[in-house]
């Protein structure tokens, strides 16, 4: 049987999905309720969720869902491909479409890709990825449009200049909103607690050490 949770999400999808395609046919735009999240940036969220339940509740349908995220990345490639004017529209559910399929593949390898040293910088990362994704985005909107307006344009000005000093300036700054913030409200683990020993009687005590002698 289908839970609330998951069946509210399901509904969510196919009406956004519902929604765009028929915008698409008619011609119009449909409508983007920008801040309640179920725009069209709601279909990569989605993907999120469609790995988390296929390794942690579907782990025995795993190869089906590695088919599924493999027929959708080849579906929004070869749109792509035939018809060109779609590449701004899909290319954002291509790269999350695409992740979700690597994740899939690649989760059987988690422990021994977890050893390896440049992977280990990202386990870092990930122990205050949210306060990073809180963080990043005034930081790059901010400094992007200071170094647009000061004339530090182009693909390799922003690759060389813009990307390092926003990259920088939001891993410290959330690694400090992690320390002053984040972590307060995390669930630690319980201190396992030891179970003192009942205390022996003296009775008892003078009978050891008698059976002893």
């Amino acid at each position: 049987m289908v839970s609330y949770p998951a069946g509210a999400i399901t509904l969510i999808t196919l009406g956004v999905l519902f929604s765009k395609v028929l915008g698409k046919t008619f011609g119009f735009s449909p409508i983007r309720p920008y801040g309640l999240f179920i725009d069209g940036s709601w279909l990569m969220f989605a993907m999120g969720i469609f790995v988390f339940c296929a390794i942690h509740h579907r782990s025995e349908k795993r190869r089906w869902s590695i088919r599924l995220a493999f027929l959708l990345s080849f579906l929004l490639i070869a749109a792509q491909v035939v018809r060109p004017q779609l590449h701004h529209y899909l290319f954002a559910y291509s790269v999350s479409v695409i992740f979700s399929l690597l994740l899939l593949v690649l989760h059987p390898y988690d422990g021994p890709l977890s050893n390896c040293r440049p992977v280990r910088m990202l386990s870092w990362v990930g122990e205050f990825s949210y306060s990073l994704y809180l963080v990043h985005s005034p930081i790059t909107e901010l400094f992007g449009r200071w170094f647009w307006m000061h004339g530090v344009r182009g693909l390799w000005s922003y690759v060389l200049i813009v990307l390092p000093i926003t990259a920088t300036l939001s891993l410290v700054l959330s690694r400090l909103f992690f320390w002053l913030v984040e972590r307060r409200f995390l669930n630690r683990p319980e201190k396992a607690k030891c179970s003192s020993s009942s205390p022996i009687p003296v009775g008892e005590l003078a009978e050891q050490g008698q059976s002893g002698i």
